[in-house]
């Protein structure tokens, strides 16, 4: 008996290290194919059969693919990172050719190959890097069959005083002064770790609290006319939703309807910003013009008066930011050499409390400086990764740059899931640090001022506080479900496992 066990251990252990980044060999060879096959085709009926059309739409297709296909094994933050950047970097500069938009200084500053050729490889090395921590730590280890516990009725009243306190600070973080707002913002996003944690757990009242949560986000991103954070905190309770209910088809269809809401938001945005600027309106009457607008476009027969697509699809399109800096860069201007890394580092590690002078616009002024273009006091515009990166060391140093950066995000994820195979709850304390990173858009600076700040917040918080103490405990919180030997379960039994048994 003993010496099957063994047997059955290794060879269910082999069949986990087989895998590489969540999928067999098998299926990666199936997904590549796909991939080829539907780049191919939308390449030759839409864009003359340019063949770095076809790697950006296989490669796009690629990313989502494999996102949906894992996400029933782990919460899938990874792929979602990099299902973002191959929308905003690679399907919308893609699109964006056939559906130019009004402005010329939105248009491509170099062709759109010479763009491709950098973006694919860049795209790429970002997918691989924030990948490859998650799958050491989830596919070499040897994995245990377990079944989340319902929250303790201890734990569920200590959630629902961090729900109710973060839902406050939240709603008025308006109101503190400038030195403390981030931190008061942090604080805020507390509600979502609470919410998180009933859902994961699926504790009875789960659904009541999410709602809650993320009914507080939509009014207060309406009332503010600032819609990212909603799509950021939504795309992260998706994949934990997904995660739980075993999605894969289901994920697809969702992240579909989600990018057609994005859409309509942006047709929208422009007319509700104005009347916000116009109308002294309550907190109420936004919400609801908001709504109105909203049904108005996906009501109407027509686009008069209105913005036309290519306007509507510069908002997702980073391409043609990276396209100016490839254009500018070196031949204007020459490479930052790390210079901007460098500053970074330094003004993410001096917090503006303690340094009041710090200063102010770092990403206008970057914008200006490696793009040639100068934004207005209200309107901020990044790099992106891939842009900063090719902006310090140019082509080769930009791909590898860009997959040092992925690299540092996917080992600090990797970190948080190996923590969770003992407390679910740091699935939930995951998106409070790493939520920035789903916006490849920005700067390096803004992305690692908020994982670093918010990271520095949660230790305070679990090292001090007794109920972070106990709900983010390292001992495991988890009813056994299986013996330590066996992997594989059945389909219909909840697991955290990341082998699917056929």
């Amino acid at each position: 008996m003993l010496t099957r066990s063994l047997a059955s251990y290794r060879s269910n252990r082999g069949a986990v290290v087989d895998c590489f980044l969540g999928l067999s060999l098998t299926q990666w060879l199936m997904l590549l194919m796909l991939c080829a096959v539907a780049g191919s085709i939308l390449s030759t009926f839409f864009f003359d059969g340019d063949i770095w059309v076809a790697a950006a739409c296989g490669l796009f297709m690629a990313i989502f693919v494999h996102l949906c296909l894992v996400a029933d094994r782990y919460v899938a933050f990874p792929g979602l990172i990099s299902f973002v950047a191959s929308i905003e970097l690679l399907l919308a500069p893609v699109v964006a050719s056939a559906f130019p938009p009004t402005f010329h200084e939105f248009h491509m500053a170099v062709p759109l190959d010479t763009y491709l050729q950098y973006a694919i490889p860049a795209t790429a090395a970002l997918w691989i890097g924030v990948h490859w921590p998650l799958n050491r730590v989830l596919l070499v280890t040897r994995l245990e069959c377990v079944q989340p516990s319902t929250l303790a009725p201890r734990q569920q009243r200590q959630l629902d005083i961090v729900l109710v306190l973060s839902l406050l600070l939240s709603s008025f973080a308006r109101d503190f002064p400038p030195q403390i707002f981030f931190l008061v913002t942090i604080l805020g996003s507390f509600s979502f770790f609470s919410a998180l944690a009933w859902m994961l757990t699926r504790t009875p009242g789960w659904k009541p609290r999410v709602a809650v949560v993320m009914l507080q986000l939509i009014a207060t991103a309406s009332a503010d006319g600032i819609f990212y954070v909603v799509l950021q905190w939504g795309g992260f309770f998706l994949l934990v939703y997904a995660f739980r209910s075993r999605w894969r088809s289901r994920l697809a269809l969702a992240l579909i309807l989600a990018i057609a809401g994005a859409v309509i938001l942006q047709y929208v945005k422009s007319d509700y910003r104005h009347y916000i600027s116009t109308h002294d309106a309550s907190f109420v009457e936004r919400v609801s013009a908001l709504g109105s607008m909203a049904w108005s476009k996906v009501m109407a027969n027509d686009d008069q008066n209105g913005m036309i697509f290519g306007d509507v699809l510069v908002r997702f399109d980073q391409g043609w930011i990276v396209s100016r800096i490839m254009k500018v860069v070196p031949l204007q201007v020459p490479y930052a050499e790390g210079e901007t890394i460098e500053e970074a580092l330094t003004y993410t590690l001096k917090p503006r409390v303690l340094f009041p002078n710090k200063p102010q616009g770092a990403s206008r002024i970057l914008f200006a400086r490696f793009t040639g273009l100068q934004l207005n006091s209200s309107t901020s515009m990044g790099l992106s990764i891939i842009g900063e990166m090719y902006a310090n060391f140019g082509y080769w140093g930009g791909v590898s740059g860009t997959f040092v950066f992925g690299s540092l995000v996917g080992l600090a994820y990797a970190r948080f899931a190996k923590l969770a195979r003992k407390s679910p709850h740091w699935w939930a304390a995951a998106p409070i640090v790493l939520l920035a990173a789903i916006e490849p858009a920005w700067n390096f600076e803004d992305i690692s001022n908020y994982i670093v700040k918010s990271a520095l917040v949660l230790f305070v918080l679990v090292s001090v506080v007794p109920a972070f103490r106990e709900l983010l405990a390292l001992k495991p919180i988890w009813r056994r479900k299986e013996s330590p030997s066996s992997i594989a379960v059945s389909r219909e039994r909840a697991r955290f496992d990341l082998r699917r048994t056929q």
